[in-house]
């Protein structure tokens, strides 16, 4: 791995979640715990989808997870992770964008896709674009006996929005 995206194979809190689309439709997310509650409210609002099944988990990167394998084989349920780092320059600014997802590994490809989408063609070459996919694990934690309101600090609304 890169020096530079050392930063990025650090642990991160997430809440995995079920995502149910106006027809039925539904898909697995995994969201920053930090970004949960606003993306909830603006998928909510913005794209009429319905989130449920909230859990909270930790991405763990697969060097770490290889290293203490046996202490994490005990910690909960793991699954697949990939963490996708967009790092875009923006010569207008002068700043680096710095974009993050995280997608379970069987999906990982279509939004690693999605993310070059996103990017104007004329941004993708040179040194003013870079995409990184970090492979990891998501642990689940146990939060038996513990309501994810209480967990996650939200209060329950009418219709399942926050």
């Amino acid at each position: 791995m890169p020096e530079d995206l050392a930063f990025y194979s650090q642990t991160q809190k997430l809440i995995r979640c079920r995502v149910t689309g106006p027809g039925g439709s539904t898909s697995l997310r995994f969201v920053e715990l930090e970004s949960f509650q606003l993306w909830r409210h603006m998928m909510h609002t913005k794209h009429q989808l319905v989130v449920g099944e909230e859990q909270l988990c930790v991405w763990i990167s697969e060097t770490e997870f290889a290293a203490k394998q046996e202490l994490y084989s005990r910690a909960g349920r793991q699954q697949p992770v990939t963490r996708l780092i967009v790092l875009l320059y923006d010569a207008t600014t002068t700043y680096c964008h710095t974009i993050q997802r995280f997608a379970p590994l069987e999906d990982a490809e279509i939004v690693r896709r999605s993310l070059i989408e996103c990017v104007p063609a004329e941004q993708r070459g040179g040194d003013r674009f870079e995409l990184h996919a970090l492979p990891g694990q998501c642990i689940e934690h146990d939060t038996r006996g513990a309501p994810m309101e209480l967990i996650l600090g939200l209060r329950s609304r009418a219709g399942g929005s926050h």
